[in-house]
């Protein structure tokens, strides 16, 4: 999972290399790292769409954040529904807790008022997530929370667990334990925790792009944390061009090491690139090494030889697979708006045609990593518009699948 989340608005606005004046970068930190935005605009309108973006970072942390106490998600993890008004899990003669008004989304953290589970932005990635958890067979799952905790890869120092402590978390796990009930998440198990980290960088990284579209902007490249979002054209008026790091033990800085380079075709609503890999964050206890993807089926680190995943998905390829994952899971017809009135409960942004691309690259991503080469070939190959990066070791070589679909730079 990804260290994400601590929010930082520290921005500048920069003329970006390839002298083209129209095209300026925004950076700044946010979710544990840095976060750049290139775009094409003109000055003053970039200025005015930094405090767009900073507002859009801001409602983020403290919704999903498990990294701030005070936000939405740490709020329901811990049961607590806001001014005292009881537990977020069910009871056995119905709902817990009464209902409170309004969403809170001030920018600044919740209102005292707030229902967490009623949060706009917790219960849109949530009810997101929940047809990704249908789509990849359970194998990408929020709920594991605990799961991530008790490996030391989630929000707490990790314990170690052995079996018995892991058959007793996977007890309450599960995306079953948590309903979607007079337009509030509920636990049916107050013990479940939520951790979205595998999706909430790519989810950021759509709700931006849906914001700068619908404010006219058409060329731009959204990079949160190295999950990236691409429309248009770069500042050489070509495609956009994205690099790939070489999976190795000590490669600690993005872009140092290449394994490859491709090219983003042009796309009128967006393409969504994410790696997920395993050389950055893991440890070794008693000379066996811990990767940090963990197998909700299991509750076990994964050990295969997928060294990482690169994941590309265009709107309307995310569109179809999500249309077709939708199903009756946890929604109840309730509309989900965030504060910025970005997502529609249907897990799309609704400014200027921008889904959520990235996100579903997120949690592919981190899909392929829990299932190995083999079974992310084969879901590839049966998806058309999702195209993929496999790295992975065998006999002791590095070796390198790509699908039919991509474009390697200079291979055209």
């Amino acid at each position: 999972m990804k260290n994400i989340f601590a929010f930082l608005a520290i921005l500048a606005i920069t003329v970006s290399c390839g002298g083209n004046e129209d095209y300026y970068n925004i950076e700044g930190y946010a979710q544990g790292g840095t976060y750049r935005i290139t775009l094409r605009s003109d000055l003053k309108k970039c200025k005015e769409l930094q405090e767009g973006v900073e507002r859009i970072l801001a409602d983020i942390d403290n919704s999903i954040s498990g990294y701030n106490p005070s936000s939405a998600l740490s709020m329901f993890n811990g049961n607590f529904n806001g001014n005292n008004e009881g537990p977020c899990h069910a009871s056995d003669s119905g709902v817990a807790g009464s209902e409170a008004p309004g969403n809170g989304m001030s920018g600044s953290g919740m209102s005292g008022s707030e229902v967490p589970g009623r949060n706009p932005i917790l219960t849109d990635i949530f009810a997101l997530s929940e047809r990704i958890y249908r789509e990849c067979g359970g194998y990408f799952d929020v709920s594991s929370g605990a799961l991530f905790d008790a490996w030391g890869f989630g929000f707490k120092e990790g314990t170690f667990p052995d079996m018995a402590d892991i058959d007793s978390i996977m007890d309450f796990t599960g995306m079953d334990k948590i309903i979607f009930r007079d337009g509030r998440l509920v636990k049916t198990d107050p013990r479940v925790t939520l951790n979205f980290n595998a999706i909430a960088q790519g989810y950021t990284c759509d709700i931006i792009a849906g914001y700068l579209a619908g404010e006219g902007i058409t060329d731009m490249l959204v990079n949160v944390g190295g999950e990236i979002f691409c429309r248009g054209v770069n500042p050489s008026g070509k495609e956009w061009t994205i690099g790939i790091d070489a999976p190795i033990d000590g490669n600690m800085v993005a872009g140092e090491k290449l394994q490859t380079v491709i090219e983003i075709p042009v796309s009128e609503n967006g393409t969504g690139v994410v790696t997920s890999g395993n050389y950055r964050k893991f440890y070794i206890k008693d000379g066996k090494k811990y990767s940090h993807t963990v197998n909700p089926k299991t509750g076990l680190p994964v050990e295969h030889n997928l060294l990482s995943a690169t994941v590309i998905s265009d709107n309307a390829s995310a569109e179809a697979i999500l249309a077709l994952a939708d199903g009756p899971g946890i929604t109840d017809g309730t509309e989900v708006t965030d504060s910025t009135g970005m997502a529609d409960g249907t897990g799309k942004a609704t400014d200027a045609g921008i889904g959520k691309c990235t996100a579903l690259a997120d949690a592919l991503a981190t899909y392929m990593m829990v299932v190995g080469v083999e079974e992310s070939i084969a879901y590839v190959q049966n998806h058309p518009g999702i195209e993929a990066v496999l790295i992975y070791e065998e006999d002791g070589a590095i070796k390198t699948w790509i699908s039919e679909g991509v474009i390697v730079s200079g291979e055209k």
